[in-house]
Order: C-alpha cells, then structure tokens, then sequence
C-alpha cells in the first residue's frame, strides 16, 4: 500500500508535528477511524499489510480514512518546512511509506482519468506548470478572473459558509475557460481539505441533504434556492479534486478537468495511486510542496484563491529551467 500513512504507525509522534490548533482534529480523524479498525477488514488491511482488492465497494470508508490521514502528512510536511529545523526534507516527512512500491504502467481506464493525461505522454508536469505560467502572465486573463477569487474571500474554519460559497462558485463559474477550471478546482480542494483538518470524512451523499443541512443552520433559503441545486452533481463528487490531488499529485488540479468529469471514480483514483507508487524527482517533490502550501493558506483564511495561484507561479518560477519534460508521472501502456 503506497499510501499507508506514517499517522497509522507513529500516531502520537506525528500528531506533534501538526500546528497546535490541528492536533484535537487529527485526533478526532484518527479516533474514527481507530473505531472502523475495530472490524476485521480494516485491521487486517491497516496492520497486517493484506492486500486490498479494488472494487468499487472496497474503495469506501478505509480508503477516505487514507485520504485523511495522508493529508495530515502533508500538513505535517508544511508546518515543519515552515517552523520546523534549519534542515529539513519536507519529502521525507510527506513519503514515509510503509512499503515502497515502485512506478507501474498505467492503462486500460484508468489511463483515461480526467487531468491524467496532461500530466502524461508528451505533456508531462513541466508542461502543465508551463501552461499556468503563460495563462497567468496575461494581463487580460488577470483582469478577466480577478473577480473569481472572490469566492474563497470568506473561506475560514466556518464549514458552511464556506461550503455556500462552493455551491455559489459551481452554479456560475463552470464556464469551461482554463483558469476557471484551475480555480474552481484549487477552491473545492482547499475547502475539502478544511472539512478534513476539522476532523470530517464525509459530507451529505444528495443535494437535497446538503441544503437541508444549510438551511437548519446558518444559509438563509433566499441564498441557495432548491431549485437551483438541480444540476449540481452529487455532493461526494465535489471531493474529487482533494481526492485526486492527494492520490496523483497537487499538480493535477492544474489541468484540464472539472469535478462533474463522468470517469472520475474512486476506484480509478485509488488505482492510479497504486500506479504512481512513490518515486518523485526532487523537482516535482518542491513543487508540489509549493502548491499544497498555497492551498493551506486558502483552507486556513490567510489568503484567496486567485493570491495563492499568483503566489505560486511565481515561487516556481526558478524551478521551471530545473525540471526535465522526460520525467513523466506514469509509465503509459505501449510507451
């Protein structure tokens, strides 16, 4: 299992490693899912390294445990990058694994996930991170999206305000323009990752539900009417970008593909992450440290979402002449 987290094995010392503020979360995350270990198929999956067989029924509550349990790695890797020793490898904090499994060819379906192919083939990651540089040194494009960045303007530790604006962002900003995709994209997943750091897996499985949800709250109906919840995909859809950002790499929210993407399933996420196993060249291991932190300071309030993207091309620019086109994500059938 490439993504067994170092959470699962060295729980107290690494609860230490997150900001104190994020420690009562993790351990919230971590009490739920040492509940679900109380079942047979989780222990043995979790502690005796049996093999999880892919199907779609086994891609449910352990795996988005996993999930949550890599992202605190991740959290981890960033807050001591950033306040931890003088010399650190923020790698060798975020791939920890307990088995290492090297890159494997990727094919049939799961070759055809949404994203997958601008990060393959003759693309590739540095092409990707190439592409963002161009569309972000526009002027135009600057003027164009500036108002898109609006929409995490409130995105605090306050789930449903920020879940609102979600639903706002997904009914009018899917216009299909490339840096729209790229925000919508970064917005879901750094809300997600907030629902996640306060200690929740999951969110309610219908649209209905979700408004039910906001109208006993805090979300007047005169904000989001039902009616307008028609076309919104189902709501677990909507972790999908989180999802594929921690199962392929953070620079997948770059490329072009929507959270409504039809073939963008969990078991083709997980199967993709059994693909990528844990080789990274030290490039791509920076840059995505970049991006994950961009997406922190969104998640936490510090920032919006159109500040981190221009933060972040920025911050990689140097990295760009390091960064070899030849270092592929996947190894690609009949490649």
């Amino acid at each position: 299992m490439p993504w067994c987290s170092p959470f699962v094995k060295y729980t107290v010392d690494r609860l230490q490693l997150l900001p104190e503020d994020m420690q009562p979360m993790a351990e919230k995350l971590i009490a739920d899912l040492q509940q679900a270990c109380e079942t047979s198929a989780y222990r043995d999956v979790m502690f005796n390294h049996t093999a999880l067989v892919l199907t779609q029924k086994s891609t449910g509550p352990l795996v988005t445990h996993m999930f949550g349990l890599h992202l605190l790695d991740i959290v981890a890797a960033i807050h001591l990058a950033d306040h931890g020793p003088p010399v650190y490898h923020a790698q060798e904090a975020m791939c920890c694994p307990v088995h290492v499994i090297p890159r494997t060819v990727i094919q049939g379906e799961t070759s055809k996930l949404r994203g997958l192919a601008a990060l393959t083939d003759a693309h590739s990651w540095l092409s990707v991170l190439t592409n963002v540089r161009d569309i972000m040194r526009s002027s135009a494009a600057l003027l164009d999206f500036e108002e898109t960045s609006s929409i995490t303007d409130c995105l605090h530790f306050n789930l449903d305000s920020a879940m609102s604006l979600l639903v706002q962002s997904l009914l009018g900003d899917c216009n299909g323009r490339g840096i729209s995709k790229m925000l919508l994209n970064m917005n879901t997943a750094a809300f997600f990752m907030n629902h996640v750091l306060q200690g929740y897996i999951d969110i309610p499985s219908t649209a209905r539900d979700l408004y039910g949800k906001f109208s006993s709250e805090v979300v007047d109906s005169a904000v989001i009417q039902a009616t307008s919840l028609v076309n919104l995909p189902p709501p677990s859809r909507l972790r999908q970008p989180l999802f594929l950002a921690l199962a392929v790499s953070p620079l997948i929210l770059l490329a072009d593909f929507l959270p409504m993407s039809t073939n963008i399933t969990r078991l083709n996420i997980i199967r993709a992450w059994f693909h990528y196993g844990m080789g990274r060249p030290p490039v791509l291991v920076k840059l995505e440290m970049a991006l994950w932190r961009k997406l922190f300071t969104v998640a936490r309030g510090v920032t919006t979402l159109f500040e981190a993207l221009c933060s972040f091309v920025n911050e990689i620019e140097p990295l760009l002449d390091l960064a070899s086109p030849e270092r592929l994500f996947f190894y690609l059938a009949g490649a």
